[in-house]
């Protein structure tokens, strides 16, 4: 009985260490996206389009999961999209703000607060439309990463298949030589 027990325990003691991982992964490929989020904000606040910074966040987020939790589930991309679509979501709304901010500062010399800045961006018909513009862009942009970031997956595990197919093709092939030993008699 103890014999069992011992083993439950260096199970459960695996799976938390697993969890544990999963966690550590999620959350460093969160923090990774918020570079590329950075980058889209800058570009943003500057006017620039910067849709494209979507693809860096899901390829930085993908990888910096893969790098601590190797993993190829389909539950990966879902997170990757999720958490890839609020931060792009926070980063334009914030960039867009302080676009506001700025143009209403420099055109008609007013200062307003942030909410200011939020509240005439969603009661305004035309801004409203470039916000959402901005932020389905830079999703679409993410999608395309992700999809990268699979067909990449799938480019890796066929090659790994075909390897593998042709190390056992070779080997059944084969035919087996032992060398003869050679005995002398005196």
């Amino acid at each position: 009985m103890n014999i069992i027990k011992e083993k439950n325990i260096e199970i459960v003691g695996k799976e938390n260490k697993n969890y544990k991982n999963l966690i550590i992964a999620g959350v460093l490929s969160a923090l990774s996206g918020l570079i590329g989020c950075l980058v889209l904000g800058f570009l943003l606040s500057f006017g620039f389009v910067a849709s494209i910074s979507g693809i860096i966040i899901t390829a930085l987020m993908f990888y910096t999961f893969q790098k601590f939790y190797k993993t190829t589930s389909k539950w990966l991309y879902v997170y990757i999209v999720l958490v890839a679509i609020v931060e792009i979501f926070l980063t334009v709304f914030i960039a867009d703000g302080i676009v506001v901010q700025s143009i209403v500062a420099s055109q008609q010399g007013l200062v307003l607060t942030f909410g200011e800045a939020i509240n005439l961006i969603f009661s305004d018909g035309e801004l409203i439309a470039a916000f959402f513009t901005d932020f389905l862009m830079a999703v679409l942009f993410a999608l395309i990463g992700i999809g990268i970031m699979i067909f990449d997956l799938v480019q890796k595990q066929k090659r790994k298949n075909i390897v593998l197919e042709s190390t056992n093709q070779t080997k059944e092939d084969e035919t087996v030589y032992t060398p003869a030993t050679v005995v002398e008699e005196e």
